[in-house]
């Protein structure tokens, strides 16, 4: 059969129009068709059928199924015909290729409705064994014909994904399906292996977006436009002992005209990536303070605070405006620097605080978004002049303040709660180093 050389499609094609059950041309085909196999079957709690499964058999590796039969628990029938799903996903004469009727069907609650749905193997190929999968409809109370896939899917109930594992060589997939919410199922992300000889193993990730098109970056123009404007006043003044100091004042206004949005709360299973034209602004204001009260001892201090709004998309075809997600409302520090006659030892110390940050919400709701914690950070070094060289020890964040959790579900990462993007605060914790640093001229 040509499918063996051709990979089926990433997502299922449209569900087509039902045949009727059997007409005269239908009956004609298949008058020899025999009863390959049967077992119960549950729908769910209350509802059961017995399954048969009708086509012919052709030797002991050799069989194909033209029809899956349902005697349903309260006397009714149902037919899902393979002729119904059309020549652009099987042959004209309507049956499926497979080993043996014990290994070519599989059940399962795919789309996490609550019911379970039914899969048969279509084909014996060389690379991959592709499934044609009918869904439960709750609302016509019968099985529609949904999709085929290039391999089996593997529901995992507890993260509500289905996995299909299929190739193309050198090409290695797995695929993540999650519920589009609509009793069927979208691609939410790919991961690739690439196999070759000489190299080795080369892998890399492609994540898709939640309308099932993969995320093509050549489309997007990642060319952002903004305007800034904005100024900045100094006045210098004599304080303590006749010691210069400065008071400087800046504010700088960013208005961007058009931004590419990498947007988390789309969607809590996906990650939509998009243009806009919509208000998205930046607002900064800065303080800096520089005094020296004595010789060769220097003070700096700093307070930045900064207001940015952009304008996202929601699913429902509505905006909202909120923070830009991660970016710090305030900043403030303090610098105290003391070197002595020559430079020849230099002592600096920096405290830092930083302010709030806007953490999106992990499950598509504005509403349940969070911020992070106001946090110090804390640093000092010495530094000692030996002829041309300078040697110099120091420690980063003292303090050893630490993001406890910079990674959401790292141990499940097919959750949906995983997310490694909401890193807001430092990951290495306390950090001494010493160094030699050369002058040459």
């Amino acid at each position: 059969m040509a499918i063996a050389d051709t990979p089926l499609p990433d997502e299922p094609s449209e569900p087509v129009a039902e045949q009727p059950a059997a007409d005269d041309e239908w009956l004609a085909l298949h008058a020899d068709d025999v009863l390959l196999r049967t077992e119960p079957f549950t729908l769910c709690e209350g509802r059961t059928a017995t399954l048969e499964l009708y086509g012919y058999q052709n030797g002991e590796y050799d069989c194909g199924v033209s029809r899956i039969h349902l005697l349903w628990d309260d006397g009714r029938e149902e037919d899902l015909l393979i002729s119904d799903l059309g020549d652009e996903v099987w042959g004209a004469d309507g049956y499926t290729s497979c080993w043996s009727p014990e290994n070519c069907l599989a059940t399962g609650d795919y789309n996490f409705d609550g019911y379970r749905d039914i899969g048969l193997q279509l084909d014996n190929p060389a690379y991959n064994v592709p499934f044609y999968y009918w869904f439960y409809d709750a609302q016509t109370d019968g099985f529609r014909p949904y999709g085929s896939w290039a391999f089996a899917l593997e529901p995992d109930e507890e993260n509500e994904v289905c996995i299909c594992q299929w190739h193309v060589t050198p090409e290695y997939y797995t695929d993540t399906y999650r519920p589009d919410g609509e009793g069927g199922l979208y691609l939410a992300r790919r991961d690739t292996e690439v196999y070759y000889s000489a190299d080795g193993v080369k892998s890399f990730t492609e994540v898709y977006a939640v309308n099932e098109q993969p995320l093509a970056y050549a489309d997007l123009d990642r060319m952002e436009k903004a305007l800034t404007v904005g100024g900045s006043l100094t006045q210098n003044f004599v304080l303590g002992n006749d010691q210069n100091a400065s008071l400087s004042f800046d504010y700088f206004r960013t208005r961007f005209y058009k931004t590419l949005v990498v947007d988390q709360e789309w969607n809590p299973a996906a990650i939509n990536i998009y243009e806009s034209d919509r208000l998205s602004y930046t607002d900064s204001y800065q303080l800096d303070f520089n005094w020296t009260p004595f010789t060769r001892f220097d003070v700096f201090a700093t307070f930045r605070y900064t207001t940015s709004r952009m304008t996202i998309d929601r699913p429902d075809g509505t905006t909202a405006r909120v923070e830009r997600p991660l970016i710090n409302q305030f900043k403030t520090l303090l610098n105290l620097s003391y070197a002595t006659k020559f430079r020849m030892w230099v002592f600096d110390v920096t405290g830092q605080l930083n302010g709030k940050a806007r953490i999106p919400s992990a499950t598509g709701d504005l509403a349940h978004d969070s911020h992070s914690p106001v946090y110090p950070m804390l640093f000092a070094q010495v530094t000692h002049k030996i002829g041309r060289a300078d040697v110099y020890l120091g420690c980063e964040n003292i303090t050893d303040y630490r993001q406890k959790v910079p990674i959401a579900s790292a141990d499940n990462p097919f959750s949906t709660q995983f997310n490694s993007m909401n890193v807001w605060g430092p990951l290495m914790g306390r950090k001494f180093y010493v160094g030699v640093r050369f002058n040459l001229y």
